[in-house]
């Protein structure tokens, strides 16, 4: 039978909008999470759970969704500290800013790392690709050999350091190329600062 258990509320901060506290929702044994269950986080601006099966109160594979009215993310895979850790893919909405993007690989809590890709999408379709990302990753950027390719064909492959081009590579149009990839770069970065902002809320 289905257990509910709610944990303390989080302390309450001056100034800020009160916190509701995590709930979980699902199997017990010997006083642990053990078998399916869904755990809903404390958050105040966003509505983030994470769906899956728990072995002694751990859980290490599931589907984990944080959305608010702006933005979406969903991770199917491997989690460590109730976020997105090992292999996985995440999908990620900002209407705001209009970023729709798909990220297949490994993740080091929520950013990819290591051999990744990570496409770019022209609506929340997800059928009309915009820029394409492949190689290895580090930090949430391409750090490493990696290929960047535009909605024309127009590429880049080369080496990249903190998402940056480096080294003369293949190019085909690479002023284009370079355009695009900067501009969504630096959309996507403000979408990433727009939602650990919210979540310190």
């Amino acid at each position: 039978m289905d257990k509910v258990s709610r944990g303390p509320p989080p302390s309450k901060i001056e100034g800020m909008p009160e916190r509701p506290p995590t709930i979980h929702i699902g199997k017990w044994q010997n006083d642990k999470h053990h078998g399916k269950g869904k755990r809903q986080f404390g958050i105040a601006d966003f509505k983030e759970t994470l769906t899956g099966t728990w072995n002694k109160g751990k859980i290490y594979e599931g589907t984990w969704i944080c959305q608010n009215k702006e933005q979406y993310l969903e991770y199917k895979g491997f989690t460590s500290s109730n976020q997105p850790h090992g292999k996985g893919v995440l999908k990620k909405i900002d209407k705001k800013l209009k970023i729709y993007c798909l990220v297949k690989g490994t993740f080091f809590l929520t950013q990819p790392t290591k051999k990744c890709s990570r496409i770019y999408y022209k609506d929340k379709s997800f059928s009309s690709v915009i820029l394409r990302e492949e190689g290895i990753f580090g930090y949430g950027y391409l750090h490493g050999r990696g290929k960047i390719t535009n909605q024309n064909g127009d590429q880049y492959f080369d080496i990249f350091k903190f998402g940056n081009m480096q080294g003369k590579g293949k190019k085909i149009n690479l002023n284009k190329i370079k355009d695009d990839y900067e501009k969504i770069r630096k959309l996507d970065n403000k979408s990433w600062d727009r939602y650990y902002k919210n979540r310190e809320i």
